[in-house]
């Protein structure tokens, strides 16, 4: 893959296991060249953010209603690292948008936490 990850492939996927986080944090990891402290992973199966930016606005609030994943770093030393995880419900985020209508920045997300791991 060729240049930035999009905000799709940083923060939406269909599933994920506890034990992904050390997986799924390698991409982004590699794109900025260190270990990102902490990163919200959103499983969206039905593919529900994908018009997230249908509006022209350049910040976006909308209330939503999926489980998250968030990886938390608990050891850096790029390229080997280790995160813990923390799952619960995502009720609100908050996005920016380009010109193009496309999410490129998680900016907030309300969430009620459900357990650490």
């Amino acid at each position: 893959m060729s240049g930035a990850l999009d905000f799709f492939q940083k923060h939406v996927v269909k599933e994920m296991k506890p034990g992904d986080c050390n997986d799924n944090m390698r991409a982004i990891n590699k794109d900025i060249r260190r270990c990102k402290m902490i990163n919200t992973f959103f499983l969206d199966p039905k593919r529900t953010l994908d018009q997230i930016c249908t509006s022209a606005k350049n910040h976006l609030t909308v209330n939503i209603n999926l489980r998250y994943t968030d990886c938390h770093r608990c050891q850096d030393n790029y390229p080997d690292y280790t995160y813990n995880h923390a799952v619960g419900q995502a009720t609100r985020v908050t996005v920016s948008c380009n010109e193009k209508r496309k999410p490129y920045h998680l900016a907030e997300v309300v969430k009620v936490e459900e357990n650490n791991g």
